[in-house]
């Protein structure tokens, strides 16, 4: 597949010209069929329009073409002049118009279609300059025709921003990544780099990016003299949109002495001595307090030029046209002092940033610095923290373990003594039980004896009674009943055999 020409494809021979070889790529574009074309050395420009060539709609694009960039405007002037929409912008493709070789086409690939989208609709009708006629167009690009290729072969449009890998940016030697800037002479940089090389040329090459006659200082100078279109022009003060006045220096419009009278306290703010009404175009004089002269823009060029009127005679006319010459030195000289004063500004406001970020960041190193010691006497701190926590952890599971040995040891203790314990009382409730058993034995033997005394005296009593009162022979043979024995006072053993009860014969 084809490709555009590199910076190496196109990079100067020994004994060859630079300028005509990195200069031979010219493009234009064409609204109708939304096609980018780009011609290489020797390609003539063909019939570009021809609605055979359209290719498919793409609503999603994320391409845009600016179809002619004045000559003042170097591709860096072109960034700023897109504002906070450049930092959507990811590759900018500057390539000489085929047919103004003054002025260049722009071609911007931007991150997304949502963006690109509100950068047309931003853009598209919005003049370059505030003093230059020239209006930026934009319009989508849906193809794409590369150098060497013929009329009929269509690419697709991010072809066009193909650069070679492996190169880098020759100001700052870094790889060509994130957003980038194509110039005129085919060299691609990164998009902050060529704006920080300061003198308009290419940083490889030494080709200019304007024509020669511009002077670029003047005209960023000039950035805010816009006359606002009459239907959106308002006081900047009060807001009307009634009988207003835009200071021919600054740009700044104001309502008139019969409004509130924002336009004269302009003058008396900043000694800016030229007022021009937005309706009429008559120009006041504050300093002189009377008009000056009536003047109109021309559309070609954008100069100061006399309004002709019937009515004056010849003399009138060339006092009046002298009047004016001088008038229009006077409004250049004021430029002049503007963009000088806007300049001086500038590079006032730079000094005080640097000032400003060199403080800033003597003060971030210094936080940082204290950070840094707060934070080694913290670490310090917690050092020290954790030894003696260590420490202390440590000392107590030693007494812990000591304290658990001597536990230990005194429940050893006291099982073996309870063990003891269990011993002498199971032994004493043996002796004990022997001791039960040996009484209970020796209760019943006492009570057998003692019911054998008693019948024993019993039976010596009643033999020593009948003895005494009758014959012994007359009973021989009785019987004898005893009585009950009386109750005892202690009740017997369990184990005790019970006494028997009846008669008891009497031996012979």
């Amino acid at each position: 597949m084809d490709s555009i020409p590199t910076a190496a494809d196109t990079a100067p021979q020994a004994g060859g010209s630079s300028a005509k070889q990195r200069t031979g790529v010219r493009g234009e574009y064409t609204a109708e069929t939304k096609v980018l074309w780009l011609y290489g050395a020797g390609e003539e420009p063909t019939a570009a329009g021809h609605s055979e060539h359209a290719p498919p709609a793409d609503p999603s694009t994320s391409v845009l073409c600016v179809a002619l960039v004045p000559g003042y405007m170097t591709p860096t002037d072109f960034l700023s002049f897109t504002g906070a929409h450049h930092t959507h912008i990811s590759h900018t493709l500057a390539v000489r118009h085929a047919h103004a070789p003054s002025g260049c086409l722009v071609a911007l690939r931007f991150t997304s279609a949502a963006h690109a989208e509100d950068f047309r609709r931003a853009f598209d009708g919005r003049t370059f300059s505030p003093l230059e006629p020239e209006v930026c167009t934009v319009g989508r690009v849906h193809g794409a025709r590369m150098p060497g290729r013929p009329a009929g072969h269509l690419g697709h449009p991010l072809e066009a921003f193909r650069v070679e890998g492996g190169e880098n940016c020759a100001v700052c030697l870094e790889p060509l990544e994130g957003p980038l800037l194509t110039i005129m002479c085919r060299h691609t940089f990164h998009a902050g780099c060529l704006g920080r090389w300061g003198d308009g040329a290419c940083p490889v090459c030494r080709g200019r990016q304007t024509a020669a006659f511009v002077d670029h200082e003047a005209v960023r100078g000039l950035d805010g003299l816009a006359e606002p279109p009459a239907g959106d022009s308002q006081c900047q003060e009060c807001g009307r949109a009634d009988d207003l006045w835009i200071c021919l220096v600054c740009g700044t419009v104001g309502c008139g002495r019969y409004a509130s009278g924002h336009a004269k306290d302009h003058f008396a703010r900043t000694a800016h001595p030229y007022a021009m009404k937005i309706d009429s175009k008559a120009v006041w004089d504050y300093a002189g307090d009377g008009y000056v002269h009536r003047v109109l823009q021309s559309a070609g060029d954008g100069k100061l030029v006399a309004l002709e009127s019937s009515s004056d005679a010849p003399e009138k006319q060339a006092d009046e046209a002298e009047q004016g010459a001088l008038l229009e030195a006077k409004l250049a000289s004021l430029r002049d002092h503007h963009a000088e004063e806007m300049l001086r500004q500038a590079h006032e406001l730079h000094a005080q940033h640097d000032r400003r970020m060199a403080a800033a960041r003597q003060a971030h190193e210094r936080a940082i610095e204290a950070l840094q010691r707060e934070w080694a006497a913290e670490r310090s701190a917690l050092e020290t923290a954790a030894a003696r926590a260590r420490r202390l952890a440590e000392d107590a599971q030693r007494r812990l373990e000591d304290r658990a040995a001597s536990a230990q040891a005194l429940a050893e203790d006291m099982r073996r003594r309870l063990e003891e314990e269990r011993e002498i009382s199971r032994l004493l409730v043996e002796r004990q039980e022997e001791a039960a058993e040996r009484e209970r034995r020796a209760l019943a033997r006492v009570d057998e004896l003692a019911e054998h005394v008693r019948d024993l005296t019993f039976f010596i009593s009643t033999q020593e009674r009948l003895a005494k009162e009758g014959d012994a022979a007359e009973l021989q043979g009785a019987s004898i009943v005893a009585p009950p024995p009386p109750p005892e006072p202690r009740q017997p053993s369990a184990h005790r055999k019970p006494r028997t009860s009846g008669k008891r014969r009497i031996p012979r």
